[in-house]
This record gives C-alpha cells, sequence and structure tokens, in this order.
C-alpha cells in the first residue's frame, strides 16, 4: 500500500482500453492505462493481457472466459470486477475495473479502470474507508454470504463509486430472496435539499465533491447492505440491523452528521437531507415497489422544514394511486368540461359593493360535486399539467367577461393565477396576449397574480413578465405578502398595482393592539409606494372595520361570499 490519498474517487485518472477478446490484443488505449500497469508506450501493440502476468495469478478473475459469456447473452449491461494489477516493474496496484463489449464490433472489449491503490489496505484486505462498495467487498470475502459473481454484471456511478441503479436494483431483488428475517431491513431513500443551488451558486466542482462526501459517509456505516446514487443529488441505500429502533437512530444519526460535515465545509449552505424510509415485509419480493415505497415517504416531507425524516404508511400508496389518476384523467376532464372557474367577489368595505373577482378552479365530479383545488393543484403542479389547466380557467374568464360585453354588462376586472412554471416557457408572454386578443377582450379588465414565493425564486425573469403583461395592459397583483422575502424597495420598483396582504396577517389584527398597529404601518408603506392594498381571508366585521379605519378599503373572503361558479355569481352579481 503506497498511503492515503486525500484525492476522491472523482479526481482520480480514468484508464480506458480497446482489447480483442480472442486474443488479448490491447487495439487502442490512453496513457493513463499505460500509467496503470507501467507500460512503455512503444511495446503497447505487442502485448497479450491474456497471456501477460500483469493480473495476480492468485486473485484474477477470469475475464475473457465472463466476457464470452457475456457476447452471448441478449442485454450486455458490463462486467465489473476488482484487480490486483502486477506492473512491469514488479510493484502492484489495485483496480476498480468495467468491461463491456462493444458496440461497434463485438470482438473488442472496452474496459475501463480507475486506480484505487491509495484507498485499499492490502494486508488487512479492506478498504480504507469501511468499504468503497458492499459489492466489490463481496468479490474479497466471498464467505460473507452476499458475494457477487462475475457474471452479476454489477456497474458503478462514475461520480461517486456507488453502484448504479440498475445494478442497485438488481442487488437489491436478490437480497429480497436471501435475506435473513430475524433481523430488520429497511429502504432508504433520501436527496439533498436545495442542491440545485449548490450548482448554481459554488459550482458542479463542489456539487460533485458533495456527493462523493455523501457516499463516503454511505459506506462508512457497517450496517449497510447496497447503496446507489440514482441520478442527481437521489440516493438509495439498503440498511439492516437487530430492530426498527436502531435502524432508524443510524438513518438519524446519519442526517445529523451529513448536516454537521456540511456545515463545517461549507458555512453559507445550510446543506440537509429529506429521507423516506420503507421497512421490508416478509412478503416483498419486488424491488422497485420497494424503492418506491420509500420514495413517497420522502416525498411526503419533501419541502418541509419541520421534518427531516419519514417513515412509509400505506396511506402513501393510496395517496400515490389517486394522484396518477388525477395525472392521467386531466385532459380528458378538461376536454369534458369538467373544469370549472369558480369566482370569489373582492369588495368595497366602505361601500360593501363588488369591486372584482378572483377566478379559480374547480374539478366537477360524476356526482356533481367537486374536488378541492388542495387536491389536484400540487399534483398537476407537479406534472406540469398545472400549464394546461391555467390556460383552460384563463379561457373561461375571458369568455365570461366576452359575455358581459355583448350583453351591455359593465365588466369587473378578474384575477387569474397562472403557475410558476409558466416562467419556463419562453412564449408565455406571447400565448397569453395571442389569447386575450381572439377573445376581444381589453386587457383592464384581466389582473395577472403572482405569488410573492416565485419572485423571490427567479426575480429575473418574473419581474421581465411582469413588465411585458404591463406593458400589454394587464393589472399585476402580488399574492400571499408576507409570506416570502419581499423587500418594500423591491416593491417600490416593481410593476405591480395591487398587493394581497396574506390572510396570517388579517387574523393577527384582533389578538392584540401591538399586531394591529404592525399591520397598520405595514399598510401605510406599501401605499407609499404606490400600490393599492387588498386583504385576503377576511371572514369577520371586525376585520373589515378595522382595515376601513385606516383608510384601507379593498378585501376578499368568506365575510363577503365563497369562490361560487360563474352560473350564480352572473345571477347574483352581474345580471341582478
Amino acid at each position: 500500500m503506497t498511503g492515503v490519498s486525500n484525492k476522491t474517487m472523482l479526481e482520480m485518472p480514468c484508464a480506458e482500453a480497446i482489447i480483442e477478446m480472442n486474443s488479448g490484443k490491447i487495439i487502442k488505449c490512453n496513457k493513463d492505462f499505460l500509467s496503470l500497469i507501467g507500460l512503455d508506450p512503444n511495446e503497447r501493440l505487442k502485448q497479450d493481457l491474456y497471456s501477460h502476468d500483469y493480473l495476480d495469478k492468485s486473485e484474477r478473475i477470469d475475464l475473457k472466459k465472463a466476457l464470452m459469456v457475456q457476447k452471448n447473452e441478449e442485454e450486455r449491461k458490463g462486467l465489473c470486477y476488482l484487480h490486483r494489477i502486477k506492473r512491469a516493474d514488479g510493484s502492484y496496484s489495485v483496480a476498480i475495473g468495467i468491461s463491456k463489449i462493444s458496440d461497434f464490433n463485438e470482438e473488442y472489449v472496452h474496459t475501463t479502470m480507475v486506480d484505487i491503490t491509495d484507498f485499499y489496505d492490502g494486508n488487512n484486505e479492506k478498504f480504507l474507508d469501511g468499504k468503497l462498495l458492499a459489492m466489490q467487498e463481496s468479490f474479497l470475502n466471498p464467505s460473507s454470504g452476499r458475494a457477487v459473481n462475475a457474471n452479476s454484471q454489477i456497474a458503478v456511478d462514475a461520480v461517486t463509486g456507488l453502484m448504479n441503479y440498475a445494478s442497485f436494483k438488481s442487488v437489491l431483488t436478490s437480497y429480497l430472496e436471501t435475506r435473513d428475517k430475524s433481523k430488520t431491513s429497511a429502504i432508504v431513500y433520501f436527496d439533498i435539499n436545495n442542491f440545485t443551488y449548490i450548482n448554481e451558486n459554488f459550482g458542479f466542482s463542489t456539487g460533485n465533491q458533495i456527493l462523493c462526501d455523501t457516499a463516503k459517509q454511505i459506506l462508512s456505516n457497517k450496517s449497510i447492505i447496497a447503496s446507489t446514487r440514482i441520478h442527481s443529488d437521489l440516493f438509495a441505500v439498503v440498511i439492516e440491523d437487530d430492530s426498527k429502533e436502531s435502524v432508524l437512530k443510524r438513518i438519524y444519526k446519519f442526517e445529523k452528521l451529513f448536516a454537521i460535515f456540511n456545515s463545517q465545509k461549507y458555512p453559507r449552505s445550510e446543506l440537509n437531507i429529506s429521507i423516506g424510509v420503507y421497512f421490508l415485509r416478509d412478503d416483498d419480493t419486488a424491488a422497485r415497489v420497494a424503492i418506491d415505497n420509500a420514495n413517497l415517504a420522502r416525498r411526503h416531507i419533501k419541502g418541509t422544514r419541520r421534518k427531516t425524516v419519514c417513515v412509509f404508511e400505506d396511506v402513501f400508496r393510496k395517496q400515490r394511486v389517486l394522484e396518477q389518476k388525477i395525472r392521467s384523467t386531466i385532459h380528458q376532464a378538461i376536454e369534458d368540461g369538467e373544469i370549472e372557474a369558480f369566482l370569489q367577489p373582492k369588495f368595497s368595505c366602505s361601500r360593501m359593493e363588488i369591486i372584482g373577482a378572483e377566478a379559480l378552479a374547480r374539478w366537477r365530479n360524476p356526482d356533481g360535486t367537486y374536488k378541492q383545488p388542495y387536491t389536484f393543484i400540487p399534483v398537476l403542479e407537479n406534472a406540469g399539467y398545472i400549464v394546461d389547466l391555467d390556460f383552460e380557467i384563463f379561457r373561461q374568464v375571458l369568455s365570461l367577461i366576452r359575455s358581459w360585453i355583448d350583453d351591455g354588462v359593465e365588466p369587473i376586472p378578474v384575477s387569474v393565477n397562472f403557475s410558476r412554471i409558466h416562467n419556463n416557457y419562453p412564449d408565455f408572454i406571447e400565448k397569453v396576449e395571442e389569447i386575450t386578443k381572439e377573445y376581444g377582450v381589453d386587457p383592464k379588465y384581466i389582473e395577472i397574480e403572482v405569488t410573492e414565493s416565485i419572485i423571490a425564486k427567479d426575480p429575473e425573469t418574473v419581474i421581465h413578465n411582469m413588465t411585458q403583461f404591463s406593458n400589454f395592459g394587464f393589472k399585476i397583483d402580488m399574492d400571499d405578502f408576507g409570506t416570502g422575502y419581499s423587500s418594500l424597495s423591491f416593491l417600490r420598483d416593481a410593476p405591480v398595482n395591487t398587493v394581497k396582504i396574506d390572510k396570517t396577517f388579517v387574523d393577527q389584527v384582533l389578538e392584540s393592539p401591538k399586531d394591529k398597529e404592525y399591520v397598520r404601518e405595514l399598510c401605510k408603506l406599501i401605499e407609499s409606494t404606490g400600490k393599492d392594498v387588498l386583504f385576503e381571508g377576511v371572514e369577520k366585521i371586525e376585520q373589515a372595520e378595522f382595515f376601513k379605519s385606516c383608510g384601507f378599503d379593498m378585501a376578499q373572503g368568506w365575510l363577503f361570499d365563497k369562490a361560487i361558479p360563474i352560473i350564480d355569481f352572473n345571477q347574483k352579481y352581474m345580471y341582478k
């Protein structure tokens, strides 16, 4: 052993070669391959890897035999192996390699190796950081009962050195068949929160280093049977211990150590992870389902700061089925007219008269009842189908305003919501303007709502779009003000017409004189930027009276009316 390296697997040179399968002749190779085996470049084409003593006879795997078996199989995933390589000067190197039959010529083998000599303790036959891969350790210690032979076709992730996802599923399938059911086993599925922020602000090299550090932490845990980086910053592991309590104890310890390690190394990042856990049951046989269950648990807490670890419950699977149904039926529901715009009126507190409305989506069930937005909006948001729903509601609003104009009824402005996802589409602005022109509606009757949190996440794009909409003639409302991080200096310059004060502030005004004063002064500051103020979620007359006494007149909430179908809205407010 040459000593401990400060490098990670990612930083190690990658040795590559094309070898003729039958003869072992090196057809082509890079300089790192030559360096690994200590070969003179001028002698390269004369060498036969099968007959030459590069592989120590006491440890080598008969690659030729294994590859010939693979050659006759339909699916060629690649063969992973661990070698002790005898260099030309008599010294030894240890390498992890993957060999795969060439896609261009099945008589050739493409082999890739990474020198891991500095990570390996040859005296004790183990890796210095505990175990680099459960699969590689089983090559060294077949008596462990979890040995993987040369024909299992295990492959590794190029960034972290963990198993790739396909190999992990294969190993898990075998584990489900042979595991000791007296032990407690679990699938742990986790991701790094705000990892995109790391890549964007610290660079991809730092992001990759964090992935490698995470893999090293995983591999230092003696209870982990197998592990993989699925993609990006998503990881999955199989863990085994004596009880659920001991498994969870290890998981919470890992989560804590992850946070401490990264807070010390990257003080400004505030890195943490969201972890889903699925405890294997005696009748589990499908690797995909087990992994999916752990992921469902992770998704259940994703985006929350209150909880970092979630154990799977059967209700998550039922919720997944409902979500899949929503995703698969939304377009047919739009076509069948099941998606309806409901309108909630906006009122003048002083005159108690309607001054506008907000359009909200409802999904009609076959029995005439309606799905509430919280049951389908987040699902469609995650699937990207929210874009189709938003435009359906927008068209219904334009059609309604057009009917008022045609009937000689003075229109009131109606606000519509567009998901943050629309900002990813370069034709978003153009499409909204074209549809508006199609219905012949003056844009002054449309108010486009933008949530404060969306502005905080992508201010440049959102403000650009807001400006374009404003220039076209639309009014802009900032929704849920007070829940994000907007400053009054930002608000002063933003193309916003109305600021909607979130319900959390509205509820506070009846709690104490201090809260009343805070809301009053906040709204005065907003008004000083030239914006109108509207209060959301007003439910009590005392709230409306207080806002009116402060000089603020616009509000919406159940005190005035709930969101109702268009036909009822017309009868109650527009054609009375």
